[in-house]
C-alpha cells in the first residue's frame, strides 16, 4: 500500500464512504488477526487510525 496516497484518498472521502471503509477494514482486521498476518494487521490499524482522524475532523 502506498500510505501517502491512501491518506490523501481518505481525506477526499465523504463521511459515508469513510464509515463504509471503516466497516470493511474492521472486517478484514478480524480475519488477519485470526490468521496472524502481522503485516496486514499493521496495514489495517494504519487505515483505521487515519479514517478515525478524518471522521473526527469532519465532525468539527
Amino acid at each position: 500500500m502506498h500510505r501517502e496516497k491512501v491518506v490523501q484518498e481518505i481525506k477526499n472521502c465523504t463521511v459515508e464512504e469513510l464509515q463504509a471503509w471503516k466497516k470493511h477494514v474492521l472486517f478484514c482486521l478480524k480475519w488477519f488477526e485470526k490468521d496472524q498476518n502481522h503485516h496486514e494487521v499493521d496495514e489495517c490499524k494504519f487505515l483505521l487510525k487515519h479514517i478515525e482522524e478524518e471522521l473526527n475532523r469532519t465532525k468539527q
